[in-house]
Formats: structure tokens, C-alpha cells, sequence
């Protein structure tokens, strides 16, 4: 029944070795359904090793199909995240029923999970180099203002530090 259906079916993986998750595009998975009795659902172990903690990490099957892979502690954040995990505009394609009835509205993460904004980047790096990490972190609320109002300090140190760590590789 849910093939007919246009909600989207969520197939979640979880590798216990590496404490993660695989999610297959909710969008697509549909149509494997259909076509076995038994469907195979695969991942690769060496994706599900390199899970950084806060990171939704993209990655492709050698049959083209996107999967999102994340760490059990952000369970609750990918479902939060994802209508912008995978191209929503796959519900109205999906064997070309109308749209739904509702169409899915981006919403703002509730929390950064890294820094990607270049300006940023190019503003902390050299105080990173010099070791002020508190003073980076200042500098990243200060530039985010109120666009992630759910982080606390904790949060906006890992993701500085995670740079930090990085830079110093």
C-alpha cells in the first residue's frame, strides 16, 4: 500500500560496528519495492567508519542512487533535516502522480553542524593558527547572530574545534 501512496517511505540502516545510519532516498526507494520479493539494501562499511559526529555525509551508489549516512546521536536532527537531505522535488515526480497536497517548506536547520561560509573560514583561520579558539568561537555566534538560536557554547566550540583540529592535521 504505501507504493501507491505519495508519502514518503524512510528506510533506515544501522551498521552497530560503527554505531550509524544509511537512509536511502525516501523518494526513490519506492520503486525497488516492486520489483523482488526480497529487497537488498546496501551501503559500504568504509562510508559508515569515516561518520563524523554532527555530520550528514553524502555519498553515491555505484548504481547512482544517493544515500545519506549519519551517526545514532543525530537521529532526531535527520529527521528534522530531511526534506533538505534529498531533492523534494522527487515527490512530484515520482511516477508522475500531481503534487502533493502540501508542498514541503524548507525550514533553518536548529543547529550548524559545521563551517562552510568562506568568510568565516578566512575570518577565524588565523586565530586558530594562533591558538584563540574562544575567541573563534566568539566570533562564529557573533556572525551566525540569531540564525541558530538552539546552540549553546558547547556546541559552537565542537564545530570550531572540529576546524581547529583540522587546520592543525
Amino acid at each position: 500500500k504505501i507504493v501507491e501512496t505519495e508519502i514518503p517511505f524512510v528506510i533506515l540502516g544501522y551498521d552497530i560496528d560503527n554505531d550509524a545510519y544509511v537512509c536511502w532516498n525516501p523518494f526513490k526507494i519506492k520503486d525497488r519495492l516492486n520489483a523482488k520479493s526480497n529487497v537488498s539494501l546496501y551501503s559500504r562499511e568504509s562510508l559508515q567508519s569515516q561518520i563524523k559526529f554532527n555530520e550528514f555525509k553524502e555519498d553515491y551508489l555505484s548504481n547512482g542512487e544517493k544515500i545519506i549516512l549519519f551517526d545514532r546521536e543525530n537521529l532526531l536532527l535527520f529527521f528534522e533535516q530531511l526534506p533538505h537531505l534529498f531533492d523534494v522535488s522527487e515527490i512530484n515526480q515520482h511516477k508522475n502522480k500531481p503534487k502533493v497536497s502540501a508542498e514541503l517548506k524548507p525550514v533553518l536547520p536548529q543547529k550548524l553542524v559545521q563551517i562552510e561560509d568562506n568568510t568565516l573560514i578566512a575570518r577565524i583561520t588565523p586565530m586558530l593558527k594562533k591558538n584563540r579558539v574562544l575567541e573563534a568561537v566568539e566570533v562564529c555566534s557573533n556572525f551566525y547572530g540569531d540564525k541558530y538560536k538552539s546552540m549553546s557554547f558547547k556546541d559552537w566550540f565542537k564545530i570550531v574545534n572540529d576546524k581547529y583540529q583540522n587546520l592543525n592535521l
